[in-house]
């Protein structure tokens, strides 16, 4: 019998499935919540600007995912019963305290998307992003950093990290070249999201394996991250214009960030033990690219499809696959 990788609740496989499988699986699943990205970064950076208030966006954004967190604990028992047993966990020091910062690092990734895409553009966003990632995912795996699985340095994760680092470039190529240096002063925060993202998947598998429940892992994220941000927004009412209700934009697309953060969230911490940080976020990148693509073919008023970011698509795909071969020697 083989061993089924983590999605949230912990039961034995099915004869016939295999490793190899169940990786492929996993991998796709990954992919796909890495595809939700590149929309939230759209829909919270158009709030933002539509609102001229960062905070505010960011604020609706994590608040609407905790709404509808919140419908699901009262609704679900057996995501009650998780709460209950992470609770346990802390109080015990079985769970560090410090786990449920997972939430608050995530909201450097939604501030930073709502206060710097408009200014650096989403390409070069997601390359800093990335190269922060990609470091930070190689120190928390090797490390077993926030409880998550010691996985060694192989060549196959360096290599793939390269290569996915190289295919962000590629995709983003023009509008590097177009960048001008006020562009770039703003490229620390998504630098410190990008270096939060791998701990947070870190923390929230913890989370998970403790609780026994991904969302329960989502909820608490949700819950500490819209408390941060309810401060943050307070704090900054005086240097932001007043908004009244009145004055919120009609379009309905722009208030799902959150339904989408809350797919991602609970994606990332269901599949992070079974793929360990740096495969997840490799594939979460690649994921990422591949909705780019997608957004610009199908989004009206986007410009045309290019020949780099087909070509960063195929890359970062290669750059996961050359990454999984690691995780495939040690099964």
């Amino acid at each position: 019998m083989t061993r089924q990788l983590y999605t949230g609740h912990c039961r034995p496989t099915r004869g016939h499935d295999s490793p190899r499988a169940i990786l492929l699986g996993a991998m796709i699943a990954a992919l796909c919540a890495g595809t939700l990205m590149p929309t939230q970064a759209q829909v919270n950076g158009s709030l933002s600007a539509a609102l001229a208030d960062p905070f505010s966006a960011a604020l609706i954004s994590f608040g609407t995912g905790f709404g509808i967190l919140l419908f699901r604990l009262a609704c679900s028992r057996a995501m009650r019963s998780g709460l209950a047993r992470a609770c346990v966990a802390l109080r015990e020091r079985r769970l560090p305290w410090w786990y449920l910062s997972a939430g608050a690092m995530g909201t450097v990734m939604i501030l930073s998307q709502a206060a710097t895409i408009s200014i650096v553009g989403v390409a070069l966003f997601t390359v800093v992003v990335v190269a922060g990632q990609v470091i930070s995912g190689l120190v928390v795996d090797s490390r077993g950093i926030a409880g998550a699985t010691r996985r060694p340095l192989a060549w196959p994760r360096i290599v793939g990290a390269a290569v996915l680092a190289v295919a962000t470039l590629i995709a983003a190529s023009p509008d590097l070249a177009s960048s001008s240096v006020f562009s770039i002063l703003p490229l620390a925060a998504p630098l410190t999201a990008g270096v939060l993202v791998s701990l947070q998947m870190a923390c929230n598998g913890s989370i998970t394996r403790t609780a026994g429940s991904t969302w329960v892992a989502a909820f608490l994220n949700f819950t500490t991250g819209t408390l941060v941000l309810a401060v943050v927004w307070c704090i900054t009412r005086p240097l932001m214009p007043t908004v009244h209700l009145s004055e919120f934009p009609r379009m309905w697309w722009l208030y799902i960030g959150g339904a989408l953060g809350v797919m991602v969230v609970a994606s990332q911490a269901a599949l992070v033990r079974g793929l360990g940080v740096l495969l997840l976020g490799l594939a979460t990148i690649a994921g990422q690219l591949s909705g780019a693509l997608a957004l610009a073919g199908v989004a009206p008023g986007r410009d045309p499809v290019r020949a780099s970011t087909v070509a960063g698509v195929l890359f970062a795909l290669l750059g996961a696959a050359i990454a999984s071969l690691s995780h495939r020697r040690s099964s």
